[in-house]
């Protein structure tokens, strides 16, 4: 029902926007009505919407909102495993970032990259990325953030079958975790180090931490 009321008031939204001329406001309403199709799986009308409201910011030049919305389209072609498709949109949405020096997005934007090179595989190049997210992250002191850097990195490892270095960046994630009160990744950190450990045939301390998680 959530998403059905968003998209109502957003397209309620859109509509007087557009009888008044506001392109921004017309964007925004397709970017609330894009997530509404993305959450209930609608890939496709989400997609179009999205598209919609990146012609109409390019048309007014609001490249923070443009770059919002090439994240968003590069997110659903991931999920739907269109790679190439993600990649360039991710792509598209970092350049756009380092032009305007929006730093928070730059993580957002590295961060998706490397996500979407990992499942195609590209290891190396993923961990780059990830390892350039964290470096900001550091800079900016942007602790919640770090946690999940460590997370993505301790990743690439474990796909190495470097165990104990996933372990000790995975360590590093459920410092964070547990410092800032984050249960869920926690919960993520404590399975992931156990998976870990099991894999490396200690199977005491892989129960030990998947019985706290």
């Amino acid at each position: 029902k959530q998403p059905d009321s968003a998209q109502y008031c957003a397209t309620l939204m859109f509509d007087l926007a557009n009888k008044e001329g506001l392109i921004k406001q017309q964007a925004d309403a397709l970017n609330i009505i894009g997530i509404s199709f993305a959450i209930r799986g609608n890939y496709a009308q989400a997609i179009e919407r999205y598209k919609r409201g990146l012609r109409l910011l390019e048309d007014i030049g609001d490249k923070q909102g443009e770059a919002r919305l090439l994240n968003n389209i590069g997110i659903l072609y991931k999920d739907q495993g269109n790679f190439e498709m993600a990649l360039d949109h991710h792509e598209r949405s970092l350049a756009i970032r380092q032009e305007i020096k929006d730093e928070a997005g730059i993580v957002t934007s590295l961060i998706n990259i490397g996500a979407v090179q990992k499942e195609m595989g590209d290891y190396q190049q993923a961990l780059e990325n990830f390892n350039q997210s964290l470096e900001m992250c550091q800079a900016m002191n942007n602790v919640t953030r770090m946690g999940s850097c460590y997370n993505n990195i301790g990743a690439i490892y474990r796909e190495w079958d470097e165990y104990e270095t996933a372990i000790e960046y995975y360590q590093k994630s459920l410092d964070i975790d547990m410092q800032t009160g984050n249960q869920k990744g926690m919960a993520g950190s404590l399975n992931n180090i156990g998976n870990c450990y099991r894999l490396l045939g200690d199977h005491t301390r892989a129960l030990e931490y998947s019985d706290q998680a």
